[in-house]
């Protein structure tokens, strides 16, 4: 399947408490993850001005952003039709969409 995106991780019923919980989670581990990329950073910055060394460069860092979908037969519909949304509100979104992107 061909994706637009590398960013895109996966879609989720906003009514499953399972899939909830897996954006959850996912939020989660980007957080640790950004944690830990930080503190390496840190030391790493520590350990460059104790001797003489340049600096490294500001790691990396990524969030989450979740975007609804309406889906088909959709009772909200009617507010989006006649135009083209980019963003559909979380309240009459169907499907969620989780991406992951680097902070910028």
């Amino acid at each position: 399947m061909k994706k637009r995106t590398d960013s895109y991780v996966m879609t989720v019923d906003p009514m499953s408490c399972t899939d909830m919980e897996k954006i959850a989670i996912v939020r989660k581990t980007v957080a640790v993850g950004n944690k830990m990329k930080m503190q390496q950073h840190k030391w790493a910055v520590k350990r460059a001005r104790r001797w003489g060394e340049p600096e490294p460069k500001a790691p990396t860092l990524h969030r989450v952003s979740l975007k609804g979908r309406l889906g088909k037969n959709n009772p909200s519909a009617a507010k989006y039709r006649g135009r083209y949304h980019y963003h559909v509100a979380m309240v009459d979104a169907q499907r969620i969409d989780v991406y992951i992107h680097e902070r910028r």
